[in-house]
C-alpha cells in the first residue's frame, strides 16, 4: 500500500516512540492527525511533518476521557474526511512497584489510557473502514504483556488487554477488508523508560526510529496481506 495522502490517525504522538513514526509516515507523505496530551509537544511534531512536505492536524486528546477521544475520532473526520490508518501508539504507565503498593488509582488510568482509549477510537472511526471496506489498525502493546514484570503488573495487564482487542477485532475486520496488527515490542529508549528506572542497561532497548520503519514496513505490504502480529526485541535484552 502507498502511504502518500493516507490518513494516519496517531495517538502518543508528541515525543518518543509516537514523534519517530509520526516522522517516518511524513517521509512517506502520510496525511497525520496527531494526539497527545500536551499542546507544545504536539505542536512541535506537527511542525516537524509539515517540514518534510507532509499534512499534519494536531488535536490535544486524554484517552483516559471518553469525550476527547470522541472529539478525536469526529475532527478527524470533519476535517480529513476519513480515515485509512489508526495507531494506538500512547501508552501509560504507573510507577514501578510491587502488586501490594499498587493502587487502584493506577490500575483504572493504566487500563483507561492503554485499553480504554483505544477501544474507544477503534469504535469511533471503525464504521468508516468497514463502509468502504479497507483500512489498517495498529495497537501497540508489550513484551511485558506476556513475559510479565513485578513492578509493572497493571501496566503487563492493560497491554494484555490491547492483545486481546486485536485479535477479537481480527476476526470481524478481516471479513470486510480492515487489516489489525499487534506490535509486540521489548523495552525501548523513551523518557518514560528512564523516568521509571534511570538505571536500566541502556545498551538492552530499541531506538524508537528502528520501532518506526518497521511499523512503516508493515503498513505498505500489499492490502491482501495480514500481519497478525510482530514481536520485536532488541537482540540482547534484560529480562
Amino acid at each position: 500500500m502507498q502511504l502518500k495522502d493516507k490518513i494516519v490517525v496517531l495517538t502518543g504522538a508528541g515525543r518518543g516512540v509516537g514523534r519517530a513514526i509520526a516522522l517516518a509516515l511524513a517521509q512517506e507523505g502520510a496525511s497525520l492527525v496527531l494526539a497527545a496530551r500536551t499542546k507544545e509537544q504536539l505542536r512541535t511534531v506537527a511542525e516537524e511533518v509539515n517540514t518534510l512536505g507532509a499534512k499534519a492536524v494536531a488535536i490535544p486528546t486524554d484517552l483516559s476521557d471518553p469525550g476527547q477521544v470522541q472529539h478525536l475520532a469526529d475532527e478527524t473526520l470533519r476535517i480529513l474526511g476519513t480515515v485509512d490508518v489508526i495507531i494506538n501508539n500512547a501508552g501509560w504507565c504507573p510507577p514501578l512497584r510491587l502488586m501490594k503498593d499498587t493502587t487502584l488509582d493506577d490500575w483504572n488510568l493504566a487500563m483507561n489510557v492503554n485499553a480504554r482509549g483505544s477501544f474507544l477510537l477503534i469504535k469511533a472511526l471503525l464504521p468508516t473502514m468497514l463502509k468502504k471496506r479497507s483500512g489498517t489498525i495498529i495497537n501497540v502493546s508489550s513484551d511485558i504483556a506476556r513475559g510479565g514484570c513485578e513492578t509493572a503488573v497493571v501496566y503487563g495487564a492493560s497491554k494484555a488487554a490491547m492483545i486481546a482487542l486485536g485479535e477479537g477485532l481480527r476476526h470481524e475486520a478481516s471479513k470486510h477488508g480492515v487489516r489489525v496488527t499487534t506490535f509486540i515490542p521489548g523495552t525501548m529508549n523513551t523518557d518514560q523508560r528512564w523516568d521509571n528506572n534511570p538505571d536500566f542497561p541502556r545498551e538492552t532497548v530499541i531506538e524508537p526510529e528502528d520501532f518506526a520503519q518497521a511499523l512503516v514496513s508493515v503498513l505498505k505490504l500489499n492490502d491482501y496481506v495480514l500481519v497478525p502480529e510482530i514481536l520485536i526485541r532488541p537482540l540482547v535484552q534484560e529480562d
